[in-house]
């Protein structure tokens, strides 16, 4: 092995971490008691513990909580941000703890804050130090803090999934052949992922993505071929989040 391969490889790792435990710092309060208080943190748990039993009782996709109002049940599934009860119910397969598993969620989502921006930061500027102190001014972004320990909103799943939608879509504009093709879909994947984190967000991140294609797109002057695959991977990714955004917006007449 060369000095050159060496040096990546050690900068690299001194990279991971430097996100890790800028993540562990930024989340060390995620631990520190059994639960903190939120605003919304004690519906979640309420969505949580019901989703985990409607799941395991068949219900796909989640529609209806039987076991709240009163065990009258509510349609709440059918307009609250799903992915946040998926999640849980796979996390507390492993874990059987409700509490616990919203904390891993909550933590994660701090990683992939971190390694997300520098992710694509780096493949924006194709410089390390821009990318890393990018990285670490989004992780440490006052807001996030807000959402995660006063709000509890899950909108922090939506940022933290939102730079992985801009690496890819970055790296298929990067890229020809058969990598194209599968940047654009793993894009499009992950931004039907983006959809379901989080209605408000999605609502003002997917405009903001799609402006950022089209910035890309005049600037790069790409294809015609390139451009027609990624609008459609851009309106695969609304189509495969249709589960919840078509019946969210659909029948909120009946409700």
């Amino acid at each position: 092995m060369n000095k050159t391969k060496l040096f990546k490889y050690l900068l690299s790792a001194v990279i991971c971490i430097v996100l890790v435990g800028a993540s562990i710092w930024a989340g060390k309060g995620i631990f520190k008691y059994s639960i903190f208080n939120t605003h919304d943190g004690n519906y979640h748990i309420a969505r949580g513990y019901d989703a985990i039993q409607s799941l395991k009782e068949g219900e796909f996709p989640l529609r209806w909580a039987g076991s709240l109002n009163y065990y009258c049940g509510v349609p709440v599934f059918n307009f609250y941000y799903p992915l946040l009860y998926y999640l849980i119910f796979l996390v507390d397969l492993i874990f059987k703890d409700v509490f616990y598993s919203i904390k891993i969620i909550l933590f994660v989502s701090l990683l992939l804050d971190a390694f997300g921006f520098y992710l694509w930061a780096k493949e924006e500027t194709k410089k390390v130090f821009p990318a890393l102190a990018g990285a670490l001014v989004y992780i440490f972004a006052p807001y996030r803090f807000t959402l995660i320990f006063v709000r509890g909103s899950p909108e922090y799943m939506a940022y933290a999934i939102l730079p992985f939608v801009l690496f890819l879509f970055c790296k298929a504009i990067n890229s020809e052949g058969k990598k194209f093709i599968v940047y654009s879909f793993l894009a499009s994947v992950m931004g039907a992922i983006l959809t379901v984190s989080h209605n408000f967000a999605a609502m003002f991140l997917m405009p903001l993505i799609l402006l950022y294609l089209i910035v890309k797109i005049i600037t790069k002057k790409l294809p015609v071929r390139k451009i027609w695959i990624l609008a459609f991977s851009f309106l695969g990714a609304i189509m495969m989040g249709s589960f919840f955004t078509g019946p969210a917006i659909l029948e909120q007449k009946f409700t």
